[in-house]
């Protein structure tokens, strides 16, 4: 009875441990990121600033011109997600085309009359 007990006192202590390491990991990856967004946001304040004097403009207005093309990038983006997920949920909806026919539309082009040298060759 005893050791059943100290095995679950064990399991127990070896759960906690494993999960102070799984925090402590977290904790790190958590840092790590943070230290990530902040040197990307530094080098992208440095780039303005850079691209400001090459225009010879304002690090302000530059910031708000890059905010903008930002901003549209993201719209773009967004757009095309939706009508990306549109068109796959229709796609599943649609008929399959006829075999053989692919996604051309209309009826099939004919085909062009073999020339005077094809025609000497043909049986």
């Amino acid at each position: 009875m005893q050791t059943i007990a100290d095995q679950k006192v064990r399991d127990k202590e070896n759960a906690a441990t494993s999960a102070e390491t799984a925090k402590s990991d977290a904790e790190a990856a958590a840092r790590d990121a943070q230290s990530a967004v902040t040197t990307t946001q530094t080098n992208r304040q440095d780039l303005i600033a850079q691209l400001a004097a090459q225009r010879n403009t304002t690090v302000e207005l530059e910031t708000q011109h890059q905010n903008q093309v930002e901003a549209e990038r993201k719209a773009r983006e967004e757009v095309a997600a939706q009508a990306a997920a549109k068109e796959a949920s229709e796609g599943r909806r649609r008929p399959r085309p006829e075999a053989g026919r692919g996604d051309r539309a209309g009826p099939p082009s004919p085909r062009r009359p073999p020339r005077p040298q094809e025609q000497a060759t043909q049986p």
